[in-house]
């Protein structure tokens, strides 16, 4: 997956993650996390691929904030993935429920909504960017 950094004179902005809470709301969950997760999985690929689609969250991990100002300290990629290479929570997180198009199933580990959260945000920010340049 490439990533489209911007040069060292553009300014980067910051990107505030939301209190716990909110993740744990539906509303918020699926249209601010599950959905824009679903979107941005046809451009990072499989389940295996998001690890290093993650790693995105690290280049800009000095713009990251709480949302009460408070840096955010990102934490090490096998705490919030996991050992197992295949990824298969992945899977599980972005399946949608034939009947209703909603989660399939809620997950209740805030480090991983945290980090779908940031890199649809910051990935988003980043096509933005290039799409200017265009």
């Amino acid at each position: 997956m490439k990533h489209f950094r911007g040069g060292p004179h553009d300014e980067r902005p910051e990107f505030l993650i939301p209190p716990a809470r909110y993740f744990r709301h539906k509303k918020f969950y699926i249209e601010e996390v599950w959905l824009p997760a679903r979107r941005h999985s046809e451009h990072v690929g499989g389940r295996r691929q998001w690890a290093e689609a993650f790693s995105l969250i690290f280049l800009y991990d000095d713009c990251i904030r709480y949302h009460d100002g408070h840096p955010y300290d990102v934490p090490d990629i096998h705490e919030v993935c996991g050992e197992c290479l295949e990824m298969r929570w992945v899977s599980t997180f972005l399946a949608a429920d034939e009947k209703t198009g909603e989660p399939k199933k809620i997950t209740k580990r805030i480090d991983r909504l945290e980090f779908f959260f940031l890199f649809c945000r910051i990935h988003d920010w980043e096509i933005s960017q290039w799409e200017r340049r265009q």
